[in-house]
């Protein structure tokens, strides 16, 4: 539930005086915002989840009192005398509910509390009649007209209200007829009208009548409106709203009013400006991705730094446009830009234009399929592959700019690599397709170290360095330490900046993202020390990027407990799949004679009580390291003769393939996919289901020579494109799932034979 109280500043003290004195000196700055205090019970009976989030507004009621209580107490006044305390007291009071550090009520607080605010600049909007009239009546005009926008940014498709299923209760000391109305117009198509309540909330606060006059949260709200004054410090409009954005606490609750500036790492305060005609048009065309259209608007906006305008673009312009170009770059480039300030117009000038130039190249190769021209949107890497490559039979022999069709094969061939490293299992093809990109992007001439062209060409280089470092680690070569290094390096000498916001360490390996990551670097560089029994760079390097794990080097029991927590107190906050992942592997490669039947039941009980559960399988960030905590717990109770827990983690293991795994191969026999049967195989194995474990490597193997067949056919299409020593002609047709399967015949006689093939395949970090 959420409980709206709807308040104001500065001006509007002609028509509502506020409960809580103006600040001396700062009687001017005008707000009008909304303080919410939402509540949340888990309840599946609607009737009863409302009954009990009303008791909670009602106890925030009472808490509210006993804080006004308490503060004209210390004080020895009435609260109409104590706002410098009041507002002082504020902070703590809104956050944690106390006063002075002490509960006010013996029910601790169930909700928390948000603003959303809009600031009126001086100027303001233009409005035809707002001279008319007296003082009062023109602060009224202008207050209504202030409030309609305000209601309707808010409850808006984009607002933040604007997909709220939750009941709201909004109050407001003033134009309840107003709010209504507004609502009536925005919001009657998406939200259902029983869902909203406006009322009248009393505009004086008397200390002893709580069961008559309901204004505790109005009193709370214009505290606030009080305090954010206060804290409005500068010469000029924009530095005083700066300086109230920044403020710690209120950047804490202040909330933006457009879900498009959710990510902000100051407090957004919406502006009531003339400048609201472009900026509204400028979010609406970057939220339906009419970007030419945004374009064209930037180009109203001033060029100088009157008023408000300042605060404007620093705050809602400059982050839009680099929210476009980030979006753009890579959705068309695969490679996240991000432009100057300087840099816009020419960032956009190519973003904007990209598609244009795709569709002719398209076009010019398909003519006779006009449908193609409008496919450009989002992913096209298969339509690149297959009209961009084919149209050249020998490698890059390019001198000169940048341009589209350069940029087409770049992301191809980028694509491509993490194609065959996650999908098709294909390491070592990876090799030709990055020597392509590096011939290809030697022979670039970049304009300067300003432009798009130098940014996007210096992430294509990392990227290439990437794919090729885990290229040579999952085919066991020694090449990928030197390159790691030389990548973490890089990054933490020149970093280039790309948002990663993935802590999938396993599943996300072959992003291409990760080669600006250092978490993902150090990660990989980890892993590969492991899988090639280099235990003393493991040691040494852990010692370096987890320093809360080496600093009991040999104590795996702290360990253990650092990375889980404990039996009734798991730390699932912090817990992460990839990371325990790599610790587990390590412990059963390195230190296996280091631990005894004690420690794995300790471990295995900590992990089963906590962690075994889809909640962690899809929220600690890594749903296939989690398989491979579980093959890894099964190699430990096998060693440890624990059968009951490896036919434990087998029933799990099943029921998440069953349940999550879909494949075209289901009517055929083959329910899951090549790994999780090479994962099942190895758990029944040890389980001594020879029999079942011996088809699951067969239908592994399976599976995994359909997709060897399906790179081949790709690469037999594109491979000329990058100039493969080992060029393989097309003949026949793309493979064909149900034709494969049903064609194919077992291939070994063995478990051990399966397995030899199977493991350099079968690799999810390395070999």
């Amino acid at each position: 539930m959420h409980h709206i109280t709807i308040s104001t500043t500065g001006m509007f003290n002609e028509i509502r005086p506020s409960l809580v004195a103006p600040v001396e000196k700062k009687e001017t700055p005008t707000f009008i915002f909304a303080l919410n205090f939402s509540t949340y019970i888990d309840e599946f009976d609607s009737s009863k989840k409302y009954e009990l989030e009303d008791q909670d507004i009602k106890f925030e009621r009472k808490r509210i009192r006993e804080f006004v209580k308490a503060v004209c107490k210390d004080e020895g006044k009435p609260f109409e005398e104590c706002r410098s305390t009041l507002l002082s007291a504020l902070p703590e009071f809104i956050r944690y509910g106390t006063y002075n550090g002490a509960p006010l009520l013996s029910t601790p607080r169930n909700g928390s509390y948000e603003i959303y605010a809009m600031y009126k600049s001086v100027e303001g909007r233009r409005l035809i009649f707002q001279e008319l009239g007296s003082s009062k009546e023109r602060a009224q005009y202008v207050y209504d007209h202030m409030l309609r926008y305000f209601i309707t940014k808010l409850f808006s498709n984009m607002g933040n209200f604007g997909y709220i299923s939750d009941s709201i209760n909004i109050e407001t000391p003033l134009s309840v007829y107003t709010i209504q109305q507004t609502l009536d117009n925005v919001v009657k198509d998406y939200i259902p009208f029983d869902r909203i309540q406006v009322s009248s909330t009393p505009t004086q606060y008397v200390m002893n009548k709580s069961n008559q006059v309901y204004s505790e949260f109005l009193l709370i709200a214009d505290a606030l409106g009080a305090y954010m004054v206060q804290e409005m410090k500068g010469d000029t409009e924009s530095e005083q709203l700066v300086s109230l954005s920044s403020n710690l606490f209120f950047r804490d609750i202040c909330k933006p009013m457009c879900r498009l500036f959710i990510d902000s790492s100051d407090a957004h305060i919406s502006v009531y400006d003339e400048c609201n005609s472009w900026v509204d048009n400028l979010i609406e065309q970057f939220w339906y991705s009419k970007y030419t259209a945004f374009r064209n608007t930037l180009r109203e906006v001033p060029r100088c730094d009157d008023g408000v305008l300042a605060y404007v673009n620093a705050s809602t312009v400059f982050p839009l446009v680099e929210a476009a170009i980030k979006k753009l770059s890579l959705s068309k480039l695969g490679i996240e830009l991000h432009a100057k300030q300087e840099q816009y117009k020419e960032y956009l000038d190519f973003l904007l234009a990209y598609d244009k130039d795709v569709d002719s190249l398209i076009a010019e190769m398909h003519s006779s399929n006009n449908s193609l021209q409008t496919y450009i949107s989002g992913s096209i890497l298969e339509l690149y592959n297959q009209s961009l490559f084919p149209k050249c039979d020998c490698p890059p022999n390019i001198k000169g700019n940048l341009n589209s069709e350069i940029c087409c094969q770049i992301y191809c061939a980028i694509d491509s690599c993490k194609r065959a490293i996650r999908k098709y299992h294909m390491y070592e093809r990876v090799f030709p397709i990055v020597d392509y990109l590096d011939a290809l992007v030697r022979n670039i001439d970049i304009p300067s170290t300003d432009s798009w062209e130098y940014e996007y060409i210096s992430k294509v280089s990392r990227i290439s360095k990437w794919y090729r470092a885990l290229a040579y680690a999952f085919t066991g070569s020694s090449e990928a330490e030197s390159i790691f290094k030389e990548l973490i390096q890089a990054q933490e000498q020149e970093p280039l900046v790309e948002h990663c916001e993935s802590e999938a360490f396993v599943a996300d390996i072959a992003e291409p993202v990760n080669a600006f990551s250092l978490d993902f670097l150090h990660y990989a560089l980890l892993q590969y020390y492991v899988e090639t029994n280099n235990r003393k760079s493991y040691e040494l390097y852990i010692e370096t990027i987890y320093p809360s794990l080496s600093q009991n080097h040999f104590d795996f029991m702290s360990q253990m407990h650092t990375l889980l927590g404990n039996i009734d107190e798991a730390d699932y906050e912090n817990y992460n799949n990839g990371l325990f992942c790599l610790w587990i592997k390590a412990l059963w490669h390195f230190y296996l004679d280091c631990i005894d039947e004690a420690f794995w039941h300790t471990l295995a009980s900590l992990w089963d009580t906590n962690y075994n559960n889809e909640m962690c399988l899809w929220n600690a960030h890594d749903f296939t390291a989690h398989q491979l905590i579980l093959t890894y717990l099964v190699k430990f109770a096998a060693h440890f003769g624990d059968t009951n827990r490896i036919e434990k983690y087998r029933e799990y293991l099943e029921y998440y393939f069953d349940s999550y795994i879909f494949t075209d191969g289901a009517s055929l026999g083959y329910d899951w996919n090549e790994p999780e049967y090479y994962i099942m195989a190895q758990v029944n194995e040890q389980l001594g289901n020879l029999e079942l474990a011996q088809e699951q490597y067969d239908k592994a193997y399976a599976l995994a020579t359909y997709s060897q067949a399906k790179w081949k056919f790709f690469e037999a299409k594109h491979g000329n494109r990058w100039g493969l020593f080992t060029y393989v002609e097309l003949n026949g047709d793309k493979p064909n799932l149900a034709e494969w399967l049903t064609s194919y015949s077992p291939a070994f006689s063995t478990i051990d034979e399966y397995k030899k093939v199977l493991a350099p395949i079968m690799s999810y970090v390395f070999n």
